[in-house]
């Protein structure tokens, strides 16, 4: 699910660049620092503005839920107060860079701006594809297996064997297993 939010937000950010762009080639009269520009594409200003929603579905569907649940399950239970607070003070500076940075941004670069946008949401997902090990459908002793592995990311990603008692309760993970 993040891997999907971060391509995807990256794929969305191409598509609003793109509209961005052609946008910012049909302006006719003002300027957008101004208030008053003026634009001849209408289509392009459609796209611009159905991107920043769509952006928002992406978004909320597949990274907010899991700005707090993925740390949660990742951090173990001695550091997890630590580790939430400094998930907390990341989440909290790129509220603030968003906040005061990005208009500045875009008032200076304009549309190109969403070419930062582009990299850092294709950054995040490559750097979550090879150092976020998978959790999804695991139950804690298998979360538990998987930290305690020499490599988390490989582990969470090989076959193992599971014990499992005739309610599909897990019993063991791999060498403890005993059928």
């Amino acid at each position: 699910m993040m891997l999907m939010g971060f391509f995807g937000t990256a794929i969305v950010w191409v598509c609003m660049t793109a509209a961005a762009g052609t946008l910012a080639r049909s302006l006719e009269s003002g300027t957008v620092a101004a208030g008053d520009a003026v634009f001849s594409n209408d289509s392009a200003s459609n796209a611009v503005l159905a991107f920043i929603f769509i952006f928002g579905g992406v978004y909320s569907f597949n990274i907010t839920p899991l700005q707090s649940l993925y740390p949660v399950e990742c951090i173990n239970f001695n550091i997890r107060a630590k580790g939430m607070a400094l998930q907390s003070f990341a989440v909290s500076a790129a509220g603030l860079m968003n906040q005061f940075a990005w208009p500045i941004a875009i008032q200076e670069i304009q549309w190109k701006t969403y070419i930062i946008f582009i990299v850092w949401c294709a950054i995040q997902g490559v750097i979550a594809y090879f150092v976020f090990p998978e959790t999804r459908r695991r139950t804690l002793e298998e979360l538990d297996a998987i930290f305690e592995a020499k490599n988390p990311v490989k582990f969470s990603i090989a076959s193992h064997k599971l014990a499992l008692t005739a309610d599909n309760t897990v019993v063991a993970v791999d060498d403890d297993v005993k059928i």
